[in-house]
């Protein structure tokens, strides 16, 4: 697509025919439109601090259903698959993904090995910033831009992709100055945006836009 925007297609993660063959036939079918592929929702996440599974606070949790048994199909066709996960907001809040805040576990160094390992582009990162968070003063929005700072950073270094999320932004963060804020980061990451931000977005920004959602 031209000025920087891309396609991503959503895919609901797991088995059965609305994961598999439907989706792998139309991806197949649409190759000159559909550049990503996203398996939705909860694929990763942060374990946070007094983790009931008694996991340590800053190690990533990785959903199956979003491996390569049911996702490798799509990358073998040369596909970008960009699973998507994000930290919740009191993981946010206490930065528990930084290490010298979490006692040692590099999670973004864990994210790289899992995108490497799975022979994935990148993850996308769907922190969904309208449930609780109304305002670009609210301290969950400075939280959120270190943490997909340094983890477009790290992806960027080794040669991957982080895409985040604004489509479900409140209006308040909906602003080219806000959106155009996420561009400008050290790692460069894109975004993906649905109908309500698409036009919002800088023309030069590197964007994806759901196109329909499986």
């Amino acid at each position: 697509a031209g000025g920087g925007r891309e396609v991503s297609w959503y895919v609901v993660k797991g088995d059965g025919p609305v994961a598999g063959p439907s989706n792998l036939d139309f991806v197949r079918r649409h190759r000159d439109v559909v550049t990503a592929v996203v398996p939705c929702c909860g694929c990763w996440s942060v374990v946070g601090r007094d983790d009931p599974k008694k996991r340590p606070e800053g190690q990533l949790a990785t959903n199956k259903q979003c491996g390569p048994d049911h996702f490798g199909s799509f990358a073998a066709m040369g596909v970008r698959v960009l699973p998507c996960g994000a930290p919740g907001l009191p993981c946010l809040l206490r930065r528990c993904w930084r290490p010298d805040v979490n006692g040692g576990v590099d999670t973004v160094a864990q994210l790289v090995n899992y995108v490497a390992a799975s022979n994935y582009s990148g993850v996308h990162s769907d922190f969904e910033m309208g449930q609780g968070v109304y305002n670009a003063s609210h301290p969950a929005v400075a939280a959120y831009q270190e943490f997909t700072s340094a983890l477009s950073a790290g992806l960027r270094a080794n040669g991957k992709q982080l895409v985040v999320d604004a489509g479900a932004w409140p209006v308040q963060l909906r602003t080219q100055t806000e959106i155009a804020a996420y561009t400008r980061l050290p790692g460069r990451p894109s975004l993906m945006t649905m109908w309500p931000t698409y036009y919002a977005v800088p023309r030069g920004c590197s964007t994806h836009c759901c196109h329909g959602c499986a």
